[in-house]
């Protein structure tokens, strides 16, 4: 009896065995049919489409781009079918504004180097302050104001030289946030504005453009404006004071230029939420 125990114990144990053994041959089989599939799979769908055609084929890789103006530069990104053989192309630029293709300037032709299939169109920025943005933008901090011009420009690569993504043309719009530093004390000749005296405010100034801050010249906000380059004022609706019975009192300028020393802002209203305090002129001379 003992024999035969321990022969059954035997046969049940081989039996396991060749189990297991089938089991691994099984999950190898399968393991390998996984892989042959995904093989498969990826030769049939590719991630992106395939370009065949001719080399050296160029686009921009946006049709519109915003570029922060931050070191004197800016750049937008284009690229090409193929990465043979040095390509030199040109790019020309075009701006609505007076004097802006002065101002951003192209070294003119773009080259991808050899090996390279994506390079950057590096647009010079010049003097700002000899033109005038398309837009001045103003946007309170507290008592403080956060200032930003912007120059649309539109850069474009030839149709010969064109990629099948037709993406030839890229509309630029150039930021800048302003820095400001201080430049000494100005004068603020409100007898026929708001404060109804003549005071002194600290003046500072943008670096670059003739952007200037009066710093809290009624003891409240500061406020800025800019000096164009034919000699008109922009003065965006500000707040410039924070009444105690009407709240936040915004001034609000119709028209502005230089008039000898004096920067002369004629304002339409002081008006708060309840309605307006009237009109009148704000002068102020700039530090010598």
């Amino acid at each position: 009896m003992a024999i035969q125990t321990w022969m059954q114990t035997l046969t049940r144990i081989q039996c396991k065995l060749i189990k297991l053994h089938d089991m691994k041959i099984i999950h190898k089989k399968l393991i390998g049919l996984a892989l042959l599939l995904t093989m498969i799979t990826a030769c049939e769908k590719p991630e992106g489409a395939l370009y065949s055609g001719e080399p050296n084929r160029v686009s921009f890789l946006s049709s519109t781009t915003n570029i922060v103006m931050a070191d004197g530069t800016l750049d937008a990104p284009v690229g090409r079918t193929s990465s043979e053989g040095e390509l030199p192309i040109p790019v020309p630029l075009e701006a609505s504004g007076a004097g802006h293709t002065h101002v951003f300037t192209i070294s003119s032709p773009v080259t991808l180097a050899d090996g390279e299939s994506k390079t950057y169109v590096r647009i010079q920025v010049g003097d700002l302050s000899t033109v005038t943005p398309s837009a001045f933008a103003v946007t309170g901090a507290g008592l403080d104001v956060n200032a930003g011009l912007a120059f649309p420009m539109t850069i474009k690569i030839p149709e010969e030289h064109g990629s099948p993504t037709k993406v030839l043309s890229n509309a630029i719009q150039a930021q800048s946030l302003l820095s400001f530093s201080p430049i000494g004390q100005g004068t603020l000749d409100s007898e026929e504005g708001w404060w109804e005296e003549t005071i002194t405010p600290q003046i500072h100034k943008a670096d670059g453009v003739n952007v200037y801050k009066v710093i809290e010249p009624f003891g409240f906000n500061n406020f800025v404006f800019m000096i164009n380059a034919d000699g008109t004022v922009s003065c965006p609706p500000q707040v410039i004071y924070m009444h105690s019975q009407y709240g936040p009192v915004t001034m609000r300028v119709s028209s502005g230029k230089v008039e000898g020393d004096w920067v002369v802002l004629n304002v339409s209203g002081y008006t708060v939420d309840a309605g307006s305090f009237g009109g009148g002129v704000e002068r102020i001379r700039l530090p010598n």
